[in-house]
């Protein structure tokens, strides 16, 4: 029965007496095993914070640099640079041979002809043959609505769908105020259609 008995002792030891030393170990090492590994956790990361702060400390001081030296640096080059160019540009033309050509070429003057056939050049008048401004007429007999709020591009447009008599209104109407080439030349080219 002795036997029986300290079987039942080391039973109870090991299942009741174990599990208790264990967990008052485990009560007694657990919070100094959190604040070992939360210490350790917060040395890396205030080294990695140290460490990026140092990094963008150092590029802000880098690009504060590059700000307030570079554009001088960046036009010395750049004045060094078309300075030579210039030197080689002068040097190349003075060495090129003149060549006398003669008088430039007079451009021919473009008249509008009404009994013209239609040709595939646009007839679009000469600056020197666009008439002196006089009083402007009254836009508001025109068949384009705002004219003078518009632009040449936006009158083009609707000059296609013009008979004959708006055409010529419009047209006495440009030549006295802003005789512009585009609408004048449009105009022609509807009136050789």
């Amino acid at each position: 029965m002795g036997d029986d008995r300290s079987r039942i002792e080391r039973a109870v030891e090991y299942a009741v007496h174990v599990t208790v030393g264990f967990v008052a170990f485990a009560r007694d090492s657990v919070p100094t095993f959190v604040q070992m590994f939360a210490g350790r956790g917060r040395r890396e990361v205030e080294s990695h914070h140290k460490d990026v702060s140092t990094r963008i400390n150092n590029y802000k001081a880098m690009g504060q640099l590059a700000v307030q030296y570079g554009p001088p640096v960046i036009r010395a080059r750049l004045v060094e640079q078309l300075e030579a160019l210039r030197v080689l540009a002068n040097e190349t033309f003075a060495s090129m041979p003149l060549v006398d050509r003669g008088p430039a070429p007079v451009p021919a003057t473009v008249r509008i002809v009404e009994d013209a056939t239609p040709t595939t050049d646009p007839v679009v008048p000469a600056d020197d043959e666009v008439p002196e401004r006089g009083p402007a007429p009254d836009p508001s007999g025109l068949a384009i609505p705002d004219y003078d709020g518009l632009a040449a591009s936006q009158i083009i447009e609707r000059l296609e769908g013009l008979d004959a008599a708006e055409l010529d209104a419009v047209d006495v109407y440009e030549r006295a105020t802003r005789a512009r080439r585009t609408v004048l030349g449009k105009i022609a080219i509807l009136r050789a259609s």
